[in-house]
């Protein structure tokens, strides 16, 4: 019996309010820039409902006008449509943010900046609702030649990167996602020289995110120990499902789930 846990393909639905008038949009980025917009948040739940996602992940991605309640609102209307697990993040800040999207039927909260502003609010939600409901996100910047187009320095560095797991596991989460965002929306393969790092130096599941453009990507990833992959923009440009994704992932010994 072939004990291996599956591996995770989890769609990610990007929103923004900051791209339109009075309107959060579900969108694409590219080195977490706006770049398109691809619909409703509960459209895009839909579409990714519909093809059996194992879970998804929503996040807020506008840096200056964080409306709570907004997004509260719209993480409530995209859980009614769907029936797997979902994560959501982009701002969380305190444990009463937090509890609230639990409220709501939220199952993971994915904490970014709050590490670095207030450590002790990551540890009061892991502490109240256990590791498994907290995903550390650590979003970093490792392309030096792309450095000017996005304001690379409100990113990690690279070399900060072990550091900041070291400083998520001793917090109390039970996940980890890492984020090269000199590789967001590229479509040229995640990082896997970060993935392997980060795998070999933490006992924690790690989700890697950025950059996948085809199959290879997933299979270079899931092969480096990746428990999860998180995409946004594959699934927006390649014509491709998360069925027909998983079936050839399957035909290369990648455990994922067959449905």
């Amino acid at each position: 019996m072939n004990n291996e846990l599956y591996r995770r393909i989890i769609p990610k639905i990007l929103i923004s309010k900051s791209v339109s008038v009075g309107k959060t949009n579900a969108i694409t980025t590219r080195f977490y820039q706006h770049f398109r917009i691809m619909g409703t948040p509960t459209s895009q739940a839909r579409i990714f409902q519909a093809n059996i996602a194992d879970e998804l992940m929503v996040l807020n991605v506008d840096r200056l006008e964080r409306d709570f309640v907004n997004f509260l609102d719209i993480v409530s209307k995209v859980n009614d449509v769907i029936f797997m697990p979902l994560s959501v993040g982009g701002g969380i800040k305190t444990f009463d943010e937090a509890a609230r999207l639990f409220e709501i039927g939220v199952e993971k909260v994915v904490l970014d900046s709050v590490f670095t502003s207030n450590l002790g609010e990551v540890e009061k939600i892991a502490g109240r609702f256990g590791s498994q409901s907290v995903i550390g996100s650590c979003t970093y910047w490792s392309n030096e030649s792309t450095a000017n187009l996005n304001d690379s320095k409100r990113f990690l560095k690279s070399m900060d990167v072990p550091k900041r797991i070291k400083q998520m596991e001793e917090s109390g989460i039970g996940e980890v996602i890492i984020n090269d965002a000199s590789k967001d929306g590229s479509r040229l393969g995640s990082n896997l020289r970060m993935l392997k790092e980060v795998v070999s130096t933490t006992s924690l599941p790690v989700i890697d995110s950025c950059g996948f453009g085809k199959t290879s990507h997933f299979i270079d990833s899931f092969h480096q120990g990746a428990s999860a992959v998180a995409v946004g923009s594959y699934f927006a440009y390649v014509d491709q499902s998360i069925l027909q994704l998983r079936n050839q992932l399957s035909n290369y010994g990648i455990r994922v789930r067959i449905k």
